[in-house]
C-alpha cells in the first residue's frame, strides 16, 4: 500500500527508482533498535558463538579498584571481542587468585597472564620467598584452565631473589613449566645498562623455562628493531618456543600529562611522544606495525582500556596501523607503466587501480607544492583516512584545512535538518583530529561560498586547492563554477573522488539486455569491475600530516556554533537525539565497523530484515553519507573476511547499489522530480484533508503500522 498527500509533492512517482536503490541503501547500513517491536530478545550473559574478533593477537592489562569492577570490566571487554587479559600484581595484598576465578567466571576459556611479582612477594623467612612462588605455581596446575605466569622482579636494583634467580632454581630443581613468562626493556638509554638487560634475558632464556617474553614500553624504535632482530636470532639457536608480546600505551593527554608529571621507573620516552598526541599516536602506530612485522602479540598496558572511549582509539590505532602496513606493501611494489599499443586494444589491460597513488597531482610543479594548498572539506568526506584530496594536498609542505558553509547555496537536495546535525558533529570531531597535528579547520560562512575561496586563497597565497567531488547535479554545478572561479584567478583546482567506490563519470553502460536492463545492478556491477577494476584499496593518508605544517599564521576562522549550520531554534531541542543516535567521527565510524563484523556479518545473509536484533545491520549508512568512513574501507573489509562467497555477497552488493543510485542520478538528474519512465507520472496520489491526516499521523507515529510507527517515535 502506497499514499501521499498534498505536502509530499516532491516524493513523485518518477523518484521511485531512485528511492529503491535508497532503500535497499538503507536496509543494509541504517540501526535497528531493539524496542521496535513488542517482543523481548534476552542474550545470554556470555553468548558462546562464532566470533570474526580482530583482537585475536591482543591482550589488556586490567587496572580495578573492586571485585565489582573487575567484573564489569571483563564483561565489557568480551562483549568487544577481547579474551586475551594480564592481572598487574602492585603488592603482597592482592587477591591473584580470586581474580583469576573472577576472570574465568565472567569469561569462561579466556586466556590470562597474571603477573608475579618477586619485588612485593618477599618473606622475612629463609626460603620464604622461594617457597610462596612454588605454592603459587602449584595452586596454578592445580585449576582447570592453567593460566601463564609472568614474573616481574621489577626496576631498579634487583634482590637476591629475583627472576633470573628463580628461573635457574626451578631448573635445577629438576621442574618442567611450560607457562613462564618474562619481561624484558629493550628501552634502557645507557649502552651499559642496555647490555646488562640483554644478558639477564638470556641467563632467562637458556633455563629453557621462559614461554614468553613481555617487551615494555619505551619510544626508541630503533634500538627495539635491532632487539626484535636479536630475538629471532635467539630463536633460532633454542629449542624452546617462545612468544613475544609488545606492550604499547594508549596515546592520550591524559597518559602524556601523567607521564610528564611523574614518569613511571623504567619507562622511557622522548620529548617527541611527549609533546603531543598526535606525536606520540604516530609512534605507537609504527610500534604495532613493528611488532606485527616480527608475528608479536599486542599487549595494552594498564589503565588498559575502561570503556567505549578507550575502545575506541584501540580500535583507530589498530585501523590505522593495518591500512599503514597495506599501503607500505603497495608502495613498496615496482611501478609498472602499462605500455600502449595498437596492438593491444584488443587485450584487457592489467588494472593498477588499487595501487595508492603517492604521486602529486600533475596539474602543480615542483615550485607549486613549496607554496600553501588549500584542502576544502564538503559534506561527504569529512575524514582523515583514505581520503584522496588530503592525500594530494599533503605533498605541499603548508597545508589550509577549509570548510566554507552556504545555506543559500544548499537549494532543495541539499544538506538540511537532519543530516545538518550530523555534518555539523563530523567537522568538530575533524576539527579536534587536526589538532594533533598542529592543523586547524578553518570555518566560514558566505552567501558565496565560491567568492569566499577565492578570498581565502588571497589571504595564504594558496596556490592550489584540493577537493572530493560529491556527484550530485548540484555539487557537479558548483564544482564546475569553483574550478571557472579559480582558474581566472591563477590557483589551480584538484578535483579527486573519494566518496564512492567509482566515479560515474567514467562508466559507460551500452543499451540492450545482458543479463538484466540497462541501470539495474548486475549491468551495473559487471561494467564497473570490467571498465574500472577492483575497487581501489583503502590508503592510510593520517602518516602524512605527519609531513606538512600550517602556515605561519592563520587566516580568520569562524566557531562551527556560530555559523548558521544546524541552528536550532525553540525549546525542542531535536538534533540531540540525533547526536546521540549517530555520534560522528571516524573513531566512531570504526567503532561500529568493527563491532558488526565481530557481531553481526555472519548473520546480515539470513537475518538483515530482523528489527529486532542488534547489529543485524551495520549502522554505518550516516557514516557513509557524510564521508567519516571510506567506502573502499568497508567493500575490502567485507572482500577480505573469511567467509565464503555466499554468505556474504548479499552485503557487498549493497555499496554497488549505493553507486547505482549516483549513476543514475547522473545519467537522469530530474529523477528525484520526474519518473524515468513517462507513464509512472500518471499515478495518483492522496491529496487534500485526507492527505494531510495521513501526513500528521506519519509524522506522530499513528499509521498503525508498529514498525513504520516506531521508527518515528
Amino acid at each position: 500500500m502506497a499514499f501521499s498527500c498534498c505536502h509530499c509533492k516532491l516524493i513523485t512517482s518518477s523518484t521511485l527508482l531512485y528511492l529503491f536503490a535508497i532503500v535497499v541503501n538503507l536496509l543494509l547500513f541504517v540501526p535497528r533498535r531493539s524496542d521496535v517491536t513488542a517482543a523481548l530478545v534476552v542474550m545470554p550473559k556470555n553468548p558462546i558463538m562464532k566470533r570474526t574478533s580482530n583482537y585475536s593477537n591482543v591482550r589488556i592489562e586490567l587496572f580495578f579498584k573492586s571485585i565489582d569492577e573487575l567484573r564489569e570490566r571483563a564483561r565489557f571487554l568480551s562483549s568487544r571481542g577481547v579474551n586475551s587479559f594480564n592481572l598487574v600484581n602492585k603488592n603482597n595484598r592482592d587477591e591473584l587468585r580470586l581474580w583469576m576465578d573472577v576472570l574465568q567466571e565472567e569469561v569462561p576459556g579466556c586466556d590470562v597472564c597474571c603477573h608475579y611479582s618477586l619485588k612485593y612477594n618477599k618473606s622475612r623467612k629463609k626460603d620464604g620467598a622461594r617457597l610462596k612462588l612454588l605454592n603459587f605455581i602449584e595452586d596454578q596446575n592445580k585449576l582447570a584452565v592453567k593460566n601463564d605466569i609472568l614474573l616481574i622482579s621489577g626496576s631498579g636494583v634487583k634482590g637476591e631473589f629475583n627472576s633470573v634467580s628463580a628461573l635457574e632454581e626451578l631448573q635445577a630443581s629438576g621442574r618442567v613449566e611450560d607457562r613462564l613468562s618474562v619481561a624484558f626493556n629493550p628501552f634502557m638509554p645507557l649502552d651499559v645498562d642496555h647490555n646488562d638487560e640483554k644478558h639477564r634475558l638470556s641467563q632467562k632464556i637458556k633455563t629453557g623455562l621462559v614461554n614468553k617474553i613481555y617487551i615494555q614500553f619505551g619510544t626508541d624504535l630503533e634500538r627495539l628493531r635491532s632487539s626484535l632482530e636479536w630475538l629471532r636470532e635467539i630463536q633460532k639457536e633454542v629449542e624452546t618456543k617462545m612468544a613475544v608480546c609488545g606492550s604499547i600505551f594508549l596515546p592520550t593527554k591524559k597518559l602524556i600529562s601523567q607521564q610528564k608529571f611523574r614518569p613511571w621507573n623504567g619507562v622511557f620516552l622522548n620529548e617527541k611522544f611527549l609533546s603531543s598526541e598526535g606525536n606520540a599516536k604516530e609512534i605507537v602506530l609504527e610500534m604495532i606495525q613493528l611488532y606485527k612485522s616480527f608475528d608479536c602479540e599486542i599487549i595494552v598496558e594498564a589503565p588498559g582500556i575502561r570503556n567505549e572511549n578507550d575502545m575506541k582509539i584501540l580500535d583507530s590505532l589498530l585501523f590505522e596501523s593495518s591500512e599503514l602496513s597495506i599501503c607500505n606493501e603497495l608502495v613498496s611494489t615496482d611501478r609498472v607503466e602499462v605500455q600502449k599499443s595498437s596492438a593491444s586494444k584488443n587485450l584487457k589491460t592489467q588494472n593498477y587501480s588499487n595501487l595508492p597513488k603517492l604521486l602529486p597531482s600533475p596539474k602543480v610543479t615542483n615550485d607549486d607544492l613549496k607554496r600553501p594548498a588549500i584542502l576544502l572539506f564538503g559534506s561527504h568526506d569529512v575524514r582523515l583516512h583514505d581520503n584522496v584530496a588530503l592525500q594530494l594536498a599533503c605533498m605541499h609542505t603548508v597545508i589550509i584545512p577549509v570548510f566554507i558553509w552556504s545555506s543559500t547555496e544548499q537549494g532543495k537536495w541539499g544538506v538540511r535538518g537532519a543530516t545538518e546535525v550530523l555534518l555539523k558533529d563530523a567537522l568538530k570531531n575533524v576539527n579536534y583530529s587536526l589538532k594533533d597535528y598542529d592543523l586547524n579547520l578553518i570555518c566560514r560562512a558566505a552567501e558565496n561560498s565560491v567568492d569566499e575561496l577565492c578570498k581565502l586563497c588571497a589571504e595564504t597565497n594558496a596556490v592550489a586547492v584540493y577537493f572530493n567531488q560529491e556527484h550530485t547535479p548540484e555539487s557537479r554545478n558548483n564544482e564546475q563554477i569553483r574550478k571557472t572561479a579559480l582558474a581566472n584567478s591563477g590557483i589551480v583546482s584538484i578535483e579527486c573522488q573519494s566518496s564512492l567506490l567509482y566515479d560515474p563519470t567514467r562508466l559507460l553502460i551500452e543499451p540492450g539486455f545482458r543479463g538484466g536492463h540497462w541501470g539495474t545492478l548486475m549491468p551495473f556491477m559487471r561494467a564497473c569491475k570490467n571498465q574500472l577494476g577492483e575497487p581501489r584499496r583503502p590508503v592510510s593518508t593520517t602518516h602524512l600530516l605527519n609531513t606538512v605544517k600550517g602556515p605561519e599564521s592563520w587566516p580568520y576562522s569562524a566557531s562551527l556554533d556560530d555559523i548558521d549550520l544546524a541552528t536550532i531554534n525553540g525549546k525542542v531541542k531535536w538534533d540531540m537525539p540525533i547526536r546521540k543516535r549517530f555520534p560522528m567521527s571516524e573513531k566512531d565510524a570504526i567503532f561500529n565497523l568493527n563491532t558488526f563484523f565481530n557481531d553481526g556479518f555472519t548473520k546480515y545473509e539470513k537475518e538483515r530484515n530482523r528489527a529486532d536484533i542488534e547489529w543485524s545491520t551495520s549502522k554505518l549508512s550516516a557514516h557513509l553519507r557524510i564521508g567519516t568512513i571510506s567506502p573502499n574501507e568497508l567493500y575490502h573489509r567485507v572482500e577480505n573476511s573469511d567467509l565464503r562467497y555466499d554468505e556474504k555477497k548479499t552485503f557487498s552488493r549493497r555499496l554497488f547499489w549505493r553507486d547505482l543510485a549516483y549513476f543514475q542520478l547522473f545519467h537522469f538528474p530530474l529523477m528525484r522530480d520526474r519518473s524515468i519512465r513517462s507513464h509512472y507520472d500518471d499515478t495518483q496520489w492522496v491529496s487534500d484533508s485526507e492527505g494531510v491526516k495521513r501526513f500528521e499521523a506519519w509524522k506522530q507515529g499513528r499509521t498503525g503500522y508498529p514498525l513504520v510507527d516506531a521508527g518515528m517515535r
